[in-house]
């Protein structure tokens, strides 16, 4: 088993992206919101974004939770987790049913070395098909390895692997691996 060498910068920069945005079709604030965790924009416009979407804008349950996420992906980025899981523990009670959810929280898992939880909100986010399998993939591959599981380790990088074959960190963790 290897140490985790996965640093909270490493989680979001080395995935393609990877926290887990969702795509909203409220107003323009909402629209903007969801640019800004997708495209990882951290500035006072996206939070305004964020927050007008949320108290301004009439959108439905699933929107809204969505708009829940992008903004915890915002607090993530910024580095305000306790804010991140408020976030997204709103959106997993307007909408139960969104992935990025599960995803976004099993970063979160990760990061504070809960890496069975971290395992089994991946394991979920792929259940409900998420946006970004590859990265729920490669996340539940490492937490896999860091509790010992070394075959379902080796089988969700190289699934990430296949699935994002232009991103080079599921590559790299393969080859720290020798198949008898």
């Amino acid at each position: 088993m290897r140490a985790c060498v996965l640093s909270a910068a490493a989680l979001f920069i080395a995935a393609p992206p990877a926290s887990a945005s969702v795509i909203t079709v409220g107003g323009n604030y909402a629209t903007s919101c969801y640019r800004a965790a997708e495209n990882r924009i951290n500035d006072l416009a996206s939070w305004r974004a964020c927050d007008n979407a949320l108290a301004l804008e009439p959108l439905g349950d699933s929107d809204r939770a969505g708009t829940f996420v992008n903004r915890g992906i915002l607090h993530m980025l910024a580095g305000r987790t306790g804010r991140a899981i408020d976030d997204l523990a709103a959106a997993e009670r307007l909408d139960p049913s969104q992935p990025e959810i599960y995803l976004n929280q099993a970063i979160i898992a990760y990061q504070a070395g809960r890496k069975a939880e971290a395992r089994d909100l991946a394991s979920r986010a792929l259940d409900l098909h998420t946006r970004k399998p590859a990265f729920a993939l490669f996340l539940r591959g490492v937490a896999h390895e860091d509790l010992g599981s070394i075959k379902a380790a080796y089988a969700d990088l190289s699934r990430a692997a296949q699935l994002a074959p232009s991103w080079a960190e599921p590559k790299r963790e393969l080859a720290r691996y020798r198949v008898r």
